[in-house]
């Protein structure tokens, strides 16, 4: 313990090195908190991007890919930062023991379910021929993107909700 090399007395040093992993802890769920609420914008965008999407020459209930490519486009920066927050938080169940069950709190609250994932989004893409370009191009269905934006939503409120809660607790 870091503590136990300042010269402090063991008791002391306990409660010094379980107040610290506190903070960190506190620290991480405070910037995951800040990603999620960028998630929660980004979300916002949804409806307008399948309204506005291009269906010419496709069956009904499918939309061109290209319309979403800006759509997705925030969303790997975002989840990039909040998988490098998961492996934070999960090595301070490492250093500090008495989080552990913090910790498994918080990766809990920051995972997106199966469903809610954006590759469930855009995991079954079709092909049709563009009519103003005569390209194959990828078409996605939008009772699935539906699907997936519902359960991202609610995953994302609910962790949003539990990660202010976890930082109360703390």
């Amino acid at each position: 313990m870091v503590a136990h090399h300042l010269g402090i007395p063991s008791r002391v040093a306990v409660r010094y090195e379980q107040s610290e992993g506190t903070r960190e802890l506190t620290s991480g769920l405070t910037k995951a908190r800040v990603e999620l609420s960028k998630w929660q914008v980004w979300s916002r965008g949804f409806e307008d991007t399948l309204r506005e999407a291009d269906r010419e020459g496709l069956p009904s209930g499918y939309v061109w890919q290209r319309d979403w490519v800006d759509y997705w486009e925030p969303f790997d920066p975002i989840e990039r930062r909040l998988l490098g927050m998961l492996t934070d938080l999960e090595g301070l169940g490492v250093d500090f023991p008495h989080l552990v069950p913090y910790v498994d709190e918080a990766v809990s609250y920051l995972d997106p379910p199966l469903g809610g994932r954006i590759e469930d989004a855009i995991k079954r893409p079709k092909f049709g021929t563009h009519p103003s370009t005569g390209r194959s191009e990828i078409i996605y269905e939008e009772r699935l993107l539906r699907s997936w934006h519902l359960l991202f939503t609610r995953w994302l409120d609910a962790a949003i909700q539990g990660v202010d809660s976890l930082i109360e607790k703390l």
